[in-house]
């Protein structure tokens, strides 16, 4: 196989075969705030159905994947593995390969067997779940007790942690993070991005702004309350004029922080850019033609990305990014 480097897609590997890149006509990688992703989407050309016969690539193979973008912004330089989920064909001409991330799909797997974590802290609950990893993890109390059932996904308790928790939990570029959503969006902005200004290096070609608030408020803001044996009754001191729903939790501080969540806010496209991931702090600056009123307020200055999808086709290399705020 030829070592030309590529736009983002740079080796694929499977079943100790290397994928001939000459036919992969379309690849997005898709980083999220959360644990449905990192995924990867690969279209290949295979109407000789080479790929599908000859090199015997089936579902719930394991595909090791070198991503990097030496002709973009050299923003990532990453080798992962992903497992094929699905592999439908469309024409009898391409087969696309969707994939999600080895570690997330080990966090999908039911449990075989019930595991106990008492008044652990996530640190121990990581290790415990997936050994043998990276980790980044922001500091939190340890208040509850967590258990995992037979038949039952770790990722849907590690869910249940982060909201009780007011934080996030997502895999990227090879590590397992834990993050406070405040933390998040305290931290300074990392990449600065212009639109509608040319002279600009990083440049928004489309957006769209989103209207989710109104929804997600109606679903989630509440007064969250419980009760503890020795405490009584417990109420949340957030959104206390809001209607009010009784949970399992005897804990204040966990009940202030399942009103913090994330709202998306805006969609927007760039050219690509490998160190655009989840979680990064972003400064937005809506320029505008108008001399009294340069920038347009009206639209987020500051945002954290919630998910970032690394799109590669017909030799062209964008992200598209959505980002969200509190």
């Amino acid at each position: 196989m030829s070592n030309q480097e590529n736009l983002l897609i740079q080796k694929i590997e499977c079943n100790k075969n290397e994928l001939d890149l000459s036919f992969l006509r379309e690849s997005t990688f898709i980083e999220v705030l959360d644990l449905s992703g990192p995924k990867l989407i690969l279209k290949f050309d295979d109407k000789e159905s080479i790929l599908r016969d000859r090199m015997k690539v089936k579902e719930l193979d394991e595909l090791t994947v070198t991503i990097a973008d030496p002709y973009a912004r050299d923003g990532v330089n990453l080798i992962a593995k992903f497992v094929v989920l699905t592999m439908p064909v469309s024409g009898k001409e391409f087969v696309t390969l969707n994939c999600i991330q080895k570690e997330v799909n080990i966090l999908k797997t039911p449990s075989i067997k019930a595991v106990l974590f008492s008044r652990k802290n996530v640190l121990t609950i990581f290790k415990r779940l997936l050994p043998d990893y990276r980790y980044d993890v922001d500091s939190s109390p340890i208040a509850c007790d967590y258990h995992l059932l037979p038949g039952e996904r770790a990722s849907l308790l590690l869910r249940q942690i982060s909201k009780e928790n007011g934080a996030v939990i997502y895999i990227s570029r090879g590590k397992l993070f834990f993050k406070k959503l405040t933390s998040l969006f305290e931290a300074k902005p990392k990449i600065q991005y212009h639109y509608n200004d040319i002279k600009q290096e990083n440049q928004i070609i489309f957006y769209s702004k989103l209207n989710a608030e109104s929804v997600l408020k109606d679903k989630i803001v509440r007064n969250y309350s419980g009760f503890s044996m020795t405490d009584g009754y417990i109420k949340s001191r957030v959104d206390e004029g809001c209607p009010p729903e009784m949970t399992s939790i005897p804990y204040k501080v966990i009940l202030n922080n399942l009103s913090i969540f994330p709202i998306p806010v805006i969609d927007f496209t760039v050219l690509g850019n490998g160190a655009l991931m989840p979680g990064i702090p972003l400064e937005l600056i809506w320029n505008r033609y108008n001399i009294e009123m340069p920038i347009d307020e009206s639209l987020p200055s500051k945002v954290v990305i919630s998910t970032v999808a690394h799109q590669y086709s017909a030799q062209k290399y964008y992200c598209r990014v959505k980002g969200v705020v509190i």
